[in-house]
C-alpha cells in the first residue's frame, strides 16, 4: 500500500512521502515469514505423503511439478524453511531494536516534559507544543506499554533464534532446550493474544 501511495504521489506531482528503511525491513520480514509458512506446509505435506511420489517420471510442466513438489523433499523444505526463518528472526530483531530505541527516546523526552509541567500548564517544547500534562502522561503510558510489548518480542525472537540456529546446525541445543524455547514462545503468544 505504501509503495502504491508513493507511486501515485509521484504521478500526481505532489511531494511523495519516502518509504523508510524501517518499512522496507518490515516488508522483508513479512515476505520471509510467508515463505517460511509455505515451506513448513510443504514439509508437512511431504512427510505425510500428500505430494507427488518422488520416483514418478513425468515430462514437461508436470515433470517440473513432480521435481519441485514431491514427498522425498521433506528435508529440503525443512532446511530452507529454517534458513528463511533465521533471516526473518534477525530482521525482526533489527526492527524491534529500532522501535525500542525510538520508544526509549520518546519515554525520556516525555518524562522530562511531564516532570517540568505544573498542573494546568501546557507544554512549550517543539514536539509536544500545546499539550497538557495529562495528555503527556497518557502518551507516556502508551510509550511504556509499547516498550513492554517490544521486550516481549525480544524474548520471543531470541527463543526462536535458538530454535532456528539449531535447525540450521549453527548451534547444537538438545531437544529439551529447543522444546522449552518453543513452549516459552507459545506462552508469550498466548499471553499477548489473551491480553
Amino acid at each position: 500500500m505504501r509503495i502504491q501511495k508513493y507511486k501515485s504521489q509521484l504521478r500526481t506531482g505532489s511531494s511523495p512521502e519516502r518509504i523508510t528503511p524501517l518499512e522496507l525491513l518490515q516488508l522483508t520480514s513479512k515476505l520471509l515469514m510467508a515463505h517460511v509458512n509455505m515451506l513448513d506446509n510443504l514439509n508437512w505435506m511431504a512427510k505425510v505423503g500428500v505430494l507427488y511420489d518422488s520416483k514418478r517420471k513425468a515430462a514437461g510442466l508436470h515433470g517440473v511439478l513432480v521435481n519441485l513438489l514431491n514427498n522425498g523433499r521433506a528435508a529440503d523444505y525443512g532446511r530452507k524453511g529454517c534458513w528463511l526463518w533465521l533471516f526473518g528472526i534477525l530482521t525482526n530483531i533489527t526492527i524491534d531494536t529500532i522501535n525500542f530505541s525510538s520508544a526509549i527516546k520518546n519515554q525520556i523526552v516525555l518524562t522530562s516534559e511531564v516532570d517540568r509541567l505544573q498542573v494546568g500548564q501546557v507544554c512549550q517544547c517543539e514536539c509536544h507544543f500545546g499539550k497538557s500534562a495529562e495528555d503527556l502522561r497518557c502518551e507516556l503510558n502508551k510509550t511504556i506499554e509499547q516498550r513492554n510489548k517490544l521486550v516481549l518480542n525480544y524474548v520471543k525472537n531470541f527463543c526462536d533464534l535458538g530454535i532456528a540456529t539449531t535447525g540450521v546446525n549453527i548451534t547444537n541445543l538438545n531437544k529439551g532446550v529447543v522444546g522449552s524455547l518453543g513452549c516459552l514462545t507459545t506462552l508469550i503468544g498466548i499471553w499477548e493474544t489473551w491480553k
